[in-house]
């Protein structure tokens, strides 16, 4: 993209606050994220960041919806790196 159209996505004022562009906090919130992780994480401070400013409710609960996401895929991967762990133990034990 060039010209305008670029600087409208990147400097809309309801994702700047306080001075800070939200996609820096996202870089800085999700550095070493890999996958969905980084993805739900990002989109759950994006929408955070402009609720106020944009879709009120609406943003929050697409923020609420994706930390549900996040959640359950925290607890599928501690299920599975719990059960790899028993798995490694139970081997050990033999």
């Amino acid at each position: 993209m060039k010209g305008g159209a670029e600087m409208n996505i990147r400097h809309q004022n309801y994702y700047t606050w306080r001075g800070r562009e939200c996609r820096k906090i996202i870089e800085e919130l999700t550095a070493g994220s890999r996958g969905p992780e980084g993805y739900y994480i990002g989109n759950i401070v994006k929408y955070l960041y402009r609720y106020k400013w944009k879709n009120g409710i609406e943003d929050l609960k697409k923020a609420e919806e994706y930390l549900h996401l996040l959640i359950a895929y925290n607890v599928e991967n501690d299920r599975i790196r719990q059960s790899v762990m028993e798995r490694k133990l139970w081997k050990g034990n033999r």
